[in-house]
């Protein structure tokens, strides 16, 4: 006697066409953002456009949207990601007002013979620790190190995003993942054989 189990509906199967519609799906919202930007749109705008782009190809319904807010709303990430920004803001903006970030810069300049060393040490300092906001924090401080110095705000923006991230980078290369061990473990013992037993 054979006993049927529940029957479990199945989505459909993840095919690379799937994978490759996703992925041409994100890159024209990005590619959106990208010309908003450049006709000078504000970024708040350009980036709830390239949602509204995913939402319209994706699932262009009203249950969709309103499943998408209820979830943002009712997550803890949210709101977390919000304090820490906003107490993130207010330090920056107490220590510009206080002058303590301009005392900074200029004790650095003393002990630096190069502005641009001050300029690309302290977003590489920034991105080494791992705070919520630290583009937030560290481009004041771009800012202020730039003062009297013919930058464009684009420029300072390249400058504290490409330090800030290639710190992070070293620092990830320097402390190999559980995947670079295996790996490495698994072609010494291809090369040497297992260990001797004693």
């Amino acid at each position: 006697m054979h006993i049927r189990g529940p029957r479990i509906q199945e989505g459909p199967p993840i095919t690379k066409a799937t994978t490759m519609n996703v992925f041409l799906l994100i890159a024209a919202a990005i590619i959106l953002i990208v010309v908003l930007l450049r006709f000078k749109c504000p970024i708040g705008p350009a980036i709830l456009a390239g949602g509204a782009l995913l939402w319209l190809f994706e699932d262009p319904t009203l249950r969709a949207l309103t499943e998408a807010g209820h979830d943002m709303l009712t997550m803890n990430r949210t709101y977390d990601l919000l304090f820490a920004l906003y107490f993130v803001m207010c330090l920056e903006i107490q220590l510009r007002r206080s002058g303590t970030l301009k005392g900074m810069v200029d004790a650095l300049n003393r002990f630096f013979s190069s502005t641009k060393v001050v300029i690309s040490s302290m977003p590489a300092f920034l991105g080494l620790l791992p705070s919520v906001g630290g583009a937030r924090f560290s481009a004041p401080i771009v800012e202020t190190a730039c003062e009297g110095m013919d930058i464009k705000p684009e420029s300072k923006a390249a400058i504290n995003f490409w330090f800030r991230h290639r710190s992070r980078e070293r620092r990830r290369s320097r402390h190999p993942s559980f995947l670079d061990v295996r790996r490495r473990l698994r072609h010494r013992l291809v090369r040497h054989g297992p260990p001797a037993q004693v």
